[in-house]
């Protein structure tokens, strides 16, 4: 299998599922040779040791048909003799899975202090952890090639499945974390007074970890018993997303998380670009590189620019304010005569799961804008924008003669940040005008 198939991780740290989920839902590939999919799976179990949690990389169709595919072959006894590569391979993978389990096992330990003994605990992780041990045996069996133990495995990991189905578990993990009462997140926010930040981290990893080892689960098990059918795969991913907007709410409604720290130390550490950049790029760079340390998860915008009034010069749409932080005005060593510049970082805490498919439409329709008039205001432009493209993110309008900067941070290979950015001239030749807008996803 060629590895171009799967886009790695950016970093360890930072983590990008693909959502990418056809029209058509979901599907395994048709007849494969059993080597290719054993070696892309090794791939995945990879790219997850790097981070210690499942990693599907897009796109997400190829990954869980994969996965799934490896399921089926287990079924059909496919691994031949000891000398035979596809035997050898998934040797490979199931010590691979045990690391991965093991990495996760430790870390779970080092949470302790955070996993009490409550209704999360108990319904959640047991019940998980309960599923991976079956789904592990099945794997050591094969390796094994005892035809009644590895029968039994396989029925055993059925019925622990038909028992408490991986789809059931994940509606379970959002039902519990919809309601205050019975969310550990916030009942650990609200306990703790001076290790709010090291709960939320915790607690999020823990939530992360639970729902894509459900999504492993899950196609090894449409894989065995569902001829391949990834429809329950698909409701999982569905509330992986439902999960990801709880946890969002949460920090924002209780300033809480990595982006509410990054924003709270905003002001100073703009102040210190004052001194340590020389010109806009080396100051991208420096903000770049906070944004990758301190908030790998979410992906970012950045603009700077020089100094300008807002509105007249520049304009932007934000459907949660929560998501922007500015700092105007700040002193430029560069320039003469007092110039000075501004910048602002946007957040968009979906744009690693925003489907490739809608990273392309949202390009195809800044292309194909209509014709904008050049006498509308920064604000108007903005406005006409919202309806023609979309609202629920980031729409910001630049005056091109303002020199703006545009970098991004933790996105997608194949995207320009979290959405898309380009220059457009308005008007005519006669009386032309250049702008710079951007459009960012929620």
């Amino acid at each position: 299998m060629s590895e171009s198939l799967f886009l790695k991780p950016a970093s360890p740290d930072v983590l990008v599922h693909g959502h990418d989920i056809p029209m058509n839902g979901l599907q395994a590939p048709g007849d494969s040779d059993p080597l290719d999919q054993v070696e892309g799976a090794v791939q995945i179990i990879n790219g997850s040791l790097a981070i210690g949690a499942i990693f599907t990389p897009p796109p997400i169709n190829v990954a869980c048909g994969v996965l799934a595919a490896v399921g089926s072959f287990i079924l059909s006894n496919a691994f031949g003799g000891k000398k035979d590569p596809v035997a050898e391979k998934f040797k490979l993978l199931t010590q691979k899975l045990k690391e991965l389990e093991e990495k996760i096992i430790a870390r779970f330990d080092e949470m302790k202090v955070f996993i009490s003994e409550n209704k999360f605990s108990m319904e959640v992780i047991g019940e998980v952890a309960t599923l991976k041990k079956f789904m592990m045996e099945v794997f050591e069996s094969s390796i094994m090639n005892i035809a009644s133990d590895h029968k039994l495995a396989i029925e055993n990991f059925r019925k622990a499945c038909d028992l408490t189905p991986p789809l059931t578990i994940a509606y379970t993990i959002s039902s519990l974390l919809a309601q205050k009462t019975t969310n550990p997140l916030t009942m650990a926010i609200e306990k703790s007074h001076k290790d709010k930040e090291k709960a939320v981290a915790y607690w999020e990893d823990v939530f992360r970890t639970l729902i894509w080892d459900l999504v492993l689960i899950e196609c090894i098990a449409a894989g065995l018993f569902k001829n391949k059918n990834l429809y329950d795969c698909e409701r999982i991913i569905e509330e992986s997303m439902e999960i990801d907007d709880i946890l969002e709410e949460i920090e924002k409604n209780y300033n809480v998380g990595p982006w509410s720290v990054f924003k709270k130390n905003f002001p100073n550490f703009a102040n210190e670009l004052i001194y340590i950049g020389a010109n806009k790029l080396d100051r991208m760079e420096l903000v770049q590189n906070e944004l990758k340390r301190k908030c790998p998860r979410d992906s970012f915008y950045i603009c700077i620019f020089d100094s300008c009034e807002f509105e007249k010069d520049y304009y932007y749409h934000i459907s949660k304010p929560h998501n922007i932080v500015e700092a105007k005005d700040l002193a430029s060593r560069e320039y003469r005569r007092n110039r000075k510049f501004s910048i602002f970082v946007y957040r968009s805490y979906k744009g690693t799961r925003i489907a490739q498919s809608e990273y392309e439409r949202l390009v195809k329709k800044m292309k194909e804008n209509p014709k904008y008039d050049n006498k509308k205001s920064n604000k108007e432009l903005v406005e006409l924008m919202k309806n023609d493209v979309r609202s629920d993110g980031l729409i910001a309008v630049m005056s091109y003669w303002k020199s703006s900067y545009i970098g991004f941070v933790n996105c997608p290979e194949y995207a320009k940040g979290p959405g898309n950015f380009c220059m457009t001239w308005l008007g005519d030749h006669k009386d032309r005008r250049a702008i710079d807008w951007i459009v960012g996803f929620p």
